[in-house]
């Protein structure tokens, strides 16, 4: 039984404070100028899966009941009952700032053994579906990008710079097995970081003067003729002309 929700902002409200502040044009204010956040997320969703699956087997023996050798074959039951439940968000902070965040649920519904036909079995299923479920699995993953607004300082321009954190955690339990619950449950964890950094060339020439004067005099690449080959202006030689006067005989 599935059941998905999905809640998403096409254009996020995004609040600048400052960009109506007439003295901030100035270049060198760019940093505060630019100050900014979304108070919403972009996108939540939100999914949970219920899955139930109970089956029973009986072996019926063929052969007479009045053989001496006759044991009747209890019936053989097979139940699963899960609760999966699924969440992701994307939050773009500021315009230089996206967080994500990612998490998974496993559960599961314990059942007493046997056929669910009395009263008690049921109030205990309904019991643990209302805690939902016992929890056996749960993992989740966090990433953060940070575009550093190092190129709004005018000399830094042609810098750019970001950085990344992201880390991971799952937990998964013990199961109910006395010698497994005295070892306890398992958790892993990681994370990484990251900083990188461009320089844009082009950029920084063009605030020195002597390169920057260089480039704006380049010379005008040539241009290529029809066929993308160029024209052969090379005057070629004249056709000879052709011999028509008679020999006499």
């Amino acid at each position: 039984m599935p059941l998905a929700t999905t809640t998403k902002v096409q254009t996020p409200k995004n609040i600048k404070p400052f960009d109506k502040v007439k003295f901030m044009a100035s270049p060198w204010l760019a940093l505060i100028k630019d100050i900014n956040i979304t108070p919403l997320p972009q996108r939540f969703s939100f999914r949970t899966d219920i899955n139930r699956r109970y089956a029973e087997t009986r072996i019926r023996d063929v052969a007479a009941a009045s053989n001496a050798g006759f044991l009747p074959l209890p019936p053989q039951y097979t139940k699963s009952y899960t609760w999966n439940r699924n969440y992701d968000t994307q939050w773009p902070i500021t315009k230089s700032i996206q967080m994500n965040f990612r998490a998974t649920n496993n559960a599961r519904i314990d059942e007493d053994t046997g056929r669910v036909d009395t009263k008690a079995k049921r109030d205990s299923i309904l019991e643990n579906l209302s805690n939902l479920g016992r929890n056996t699995n749960y993992s989740q993953s966090f990433d953060i990008t940070y575009q550093l607004p190092i190129n709004k300082i005018p000399l830094l321009s042609f810098v750019t710079a970001s950085a990344n954190y992201a880390s991971t955690y799952s937990w998964t339990a013990a199961s109910l097995d006395p010698t497994a619950q005295s070892l306890g449950n398992m958790i892993q964890n990681s994370r990484t970081q990251g900083l990188t950094g461009q320089m844009n060339m082009m950029l920084l020439y063009n605030k020195i003067p002597y390169f920057k004067k260089i480039m704006a005099n380049k010379p005008p690449p040539k241009k290529a003729g029809a066929g993308g080959k160029k024209d052969d202006k090379t005057p070629k030689p004249p056709d000879a002309k052709a011999d028509t006067t008679k020999k006499k005989k």
